[in-house]
């Protein structure tokens, strides 16, 4: 009888082992498991999180491109303003700089000859000129 004993205690010894074997890979799959779960739950999260700025980003940019095509636009008129402004300055500087000379006391013939105006438009300024120096 104890040799029987004998032999059933030595082949519980290799069913135990790999009893605690089995026990331990399960345990370890287990875990492995559990950790991959909390790892795919972070990554859905983040990839929500990105969607969600990427949906922002896109409004956003929606956005400022309509500002941007607004600025364009202003900044054409303006260039627009600038050029009428830049003929009607030089449309009228001959005239300027012949007033100029009308209050320093030109005579028709010189504000004529320096200003390339016709002798009516200089006689008609330096007449303003006198008028508003008497007045």
């Amino acid at each position: 009888m104890t040799e029987v004993m004998t032999n059933m205690q030595v082949s519980i010894v290799p069913v135990a082992v790999l009893f605690l074997v089995s026990a331990l890979v399960l345990f370890t799959a287990l875990w492995s498991v559990a950790r991959n779960q909390r790892h795919y739950r972070q990554l859905r999260k983040e990839m929500q999180q990105l969607r969600s700025d990427i949906r922002a980003l896109t409004t956003s940019s929606v956005g400022v491109g309509g500002r941007v095509l607004e600025l364009e636009r202003r900044m054409r008129r303006l260039a627009q303003r600038q050029e009428e402004f830049d003929l009607y300055e030089s449309a009228n500087q001959p005239y300027e700089h012949a007033i100029a000379m009308a209050r320093k006391g030109a005579d028709v013939k010189e504000i004529e000859e320096i200003c390339g105006v016709s002798r009516n438009e200089a006689e008609l300024i330096q007449m303003m000129h006198r008028l508003e120096k008497a007045g």
